[in-house]
């Protein structure tokens, strides 16, 4: 997650500053979101693993891949979309 963050200040002269967002920064922003959710969701998965439940953590992660690719893939296409 820093990383991202780290990123987008390391490249901040090299961006444009403008009122509006571009491509760049609606890319590092759907990274930042991918990121934050993966986070989230490996805490739940996490504290479904220390209750005991593998048959749950199992199809939980099998959803949570499918969930994540997803959602990146809207994040791009909308990035795309918007920034043209």
């Amino acid at each position: 997650m820093l990383t991202v963050i780290i990123l987008r200040f390391s490249l901040a002269a090299e961006f444009l500053k403008t009122h509006y967002l571009h491509l760049n920064d609606a890319l590092l922003l759907g990274a930042m979101m991918i990121t934050s959710l993966n986070l989230i969701f490996g805490i739940i998965l996490n504290s479904t693993f220390q209750k005991g439940e593998k048959a749950a953590i199992r199809i939980g992660e099998k959803r949570i891949e499918i969930i994540t690719v997803l959602v990146a893939i809207c994040l791009v296409a909308g990035s795309f979309i918007r920034s043209f």
